[in-house]
């Protein structure tokens, strides 16, 4: 049988009621399953104004919303997975994430050079992050699960300024990636 692709994001993920159900929605459905996951509804709009208050060198004004990130993110981890390991290894990845933020965001108000990769680094942090806590919340309840980074599927080229996918290069690695897992019977988890 072929995998599936499932896409949650959004108020999906808002909530550990929601999320909760989503996992209930992908255990019904493993294996042979790939999950990719967006982040949390209103969470990439708090990292557009990370950026671009970094930007305009408003790094005080960011603490607010990077403490709110991590508030937010680690209720949800506090309300779906119970193993006291699993929670502090949770925690530790969301506290990581959220400082590297910090740093970007001191990097941007210094340097001041908004580009299309530094944006998308930026507001990529809510679906790493909500990735790391579905897949953990899958093992949590008993879901052989992965987390898979899409940079290790998504190839890109350089064509002068612009970074354009390379489909075939994005096949290849896509299929050496995830083939193996498929048949290890992983549900396979993605930021995207």
């Amino acid at each position: 049988m072929k995998p599936r692709v499932f896409k949650f994001g959004g108020t999906s993920l808002a909530t550990p009621e929601s999320l909760l159900k989503v996992i209930s929605i992908i255990r019904s459905s493993a294996p042979n399953l790939c999950v990719v996951v967006s982040a949390s509804s209103g969470v990439t709009d708090m990292l557009y104004k990370v950026y671009y208050g970094a930007l305009r060198g408003e790094t005080h004004e960011n603490v607010p919303h990077l403490t709110a990130l991590e508030d937010r993110h680690i209720q949800l981890v506090q309300g779906v997975i119970q193993t006291p390991a699993r929670l502090e290894r949770l925690e530790k990845t969301i506290r990581q994430g959220i400082d590297e933020l910090r740093r970007i965001s001191e990097s941007l108000a210094i340097l001041r050079e908004d580009t299309p990769r530094a944006l998308s680094r930026t507001v990529s942090y809510g679906e790493r992050l909500m990735a790391a806590i579905v897949s953990e919340t899958l093992l949590e309840q008993g879901v052989k699960a992965t987390l898979v980074d899409a940079c290790r599927l998504i190839k890109m080229n350089r064509e002068r300024q612009d970074y354009a996918p390379d489909d075939v290069k994005s096949k290849v690695a896509t299929l050496k990636e995830l083939t193996p897992l498929f048949a290890d019977k992983y549900v396979v988890v993605i930021p995207g």
